[in-house]
């Protein structure tokens, strides 16, 4: 369409589509105001009916401005009303509340024009045309997700390093503090945006997407500079993510298999088949990552993401040991059938599990020291 044609029908829009419709407003505004008077007037009648009018009627009378005078009215069976054209006749009470009422079925039908959602005009054979059917409406949401696949294509895709990856650092005395603030979720949902534990970047298609899953008993300090933390860490990466905390809130022994089997069913569920359902990183609430280079998304093979942790100098005690940080994708979880729920107590949880692991496919490891450096806080 050029460039005249849509001057044109924005032209027609805005001077007469528009004025004509700000005519309609109006003349239902008015409608409104008319048929609050008579319904007021209709309610007048029905207190003054039930009042001893012997000695007549004392009541307040607005003089404008909302300035009320006191009045007397010594004979209340007759009353005036306004008819229309600014004539007024004298009516008795009875007279009154049938023109009042008569007036207010008026007014409603004529209200009715602008709120009517029947079929005044259809006859009764025409009516099934105007419904809409099941397939039509399958057929407007497959084309509203069209249209939104559509206008994620438009985006473009975020770059492979952002600009706002900053490499190595420890976490600041600044970060740590802010969990010290009454309100730090609210200021960290409201200044990234997070909702429901999710975030996605806004003016670019997030090019990886993961869910962390952590899961806590008794740990409220370390969870609050965890999430502090790992949201600036993320939101960096530009990624599709959501953090998912599971908590052990009985007595019993802390059974972190089973957690994390919690976590991952919550993942995908919140996930509404998102993507960030199909890649997960199990992670230890005390772990925080040094380096945004260290990108949290899958690869072909699981990942041991915190093989340098400071802790314990930077190595592994053993090299199978695969807890702390590990990446995955959802199949990848489903073919070991996830943690094993036996586990009772720290400890063997993710030997068990990464041995299932490396039956079925071969664990990997982000090998380069600097890159996977975590403290243990």
């Amino acid at each position: 369409m050029d460039h005249a044609k849509v001057t044109k029908y924005e032209s027609f829009l805005n001077d007469v589509l528009r004025a004509d419709l700000q005519k309609e407003v109006e003349h239902r505004e008015e409608i409104c105001e008319k048929l609050a008077v008579y319904s007021q007037l209709s309610q007048t009648i029905d207190c003054i009916s039930k009042v001893d009018g012997t000695d007549g009627l004392m009541t307040r009378v607005n003089i404008g401005s909302n300035f009320y005078v006191h009045a007397h009215v010594p004979d209340t069976s007759r009353i005036y009303v306004d008819v229309g054209l600014g004539l007024y006749v004298e009516l008795t009470q009875s007279e009154a509340k049938k023109v009042a009422e008569q007036k207010v079925l008026q007014l409603n039908e004529e209200l009715s024009k602008y709120s009517d959602l029947t079929f005044p005009s259809i006859e009764t054979e025409d009516i099934p045309k105007e419904l809409v059917s099941i397939s039509e409406l399958n057929n407007q949401v497959q084309q509203e997700a069209r249209d939104l696949n559509d206008r994620k294509q438009k985006r473009p895709l975020c770059p492979t390093h952002p600009e706002l990856l900053k490499g190595f650092q420890s976490p600041s005395t600044t970060e740590l503090k802010a969990t010290e603030r009454e309100n730090w979720a609210t200021d960290l949902a409201r200044d990234l945006r997070v909702k429901n534990g999710f975030w996605q970047p806004t003016h670019c298609e997030a090019r990886y997407a993961v869910s962390v899953i952590v899961c806590v008993r008794d740990r409220a300090e370390q969870l609050r500079r965890f999430l502090l933390h790992m949201h600036t860490f993320l939101s960096r990466q530009m990624l599709r993510y959501r953090i998912v905390v599971v908590k052990q809130n009985n007595t019993l022994p802390f059974n972190r298999a089973k957690l994390f089997n919690i976590g991952f069913k919550e993942a995908v569920k919140a996930s509404k088949a998102g993507p960030e359902g199909l890649c997960v990183v199990f992670h230890d609430v005390d772990l925080l990552p040094l380096n945004d280079f260290n990108t949290y998304a899958c690869t072909k093979s699981p990942r041991h993401m915190s093989v340098a942790v400071d802790s314990l100098r930077f190595e592994l005690p053993y090299r199978t040991l695969c807890g702390g940080a590990l990446a995955l994708t959802a199949q990848q979880f489903r073919s070991v059938d996830g943690f094993s729920n036996e586990y009772n107590g720290w400890g063997g949880e993710d030997d068990d599990f990464c041995d299932r692991l490396k039956e079925k496919s071969s664990l990997g490891e982000d090998g380069h020291l600097n890159l996977t450096a975590y403290p243990r806080k």
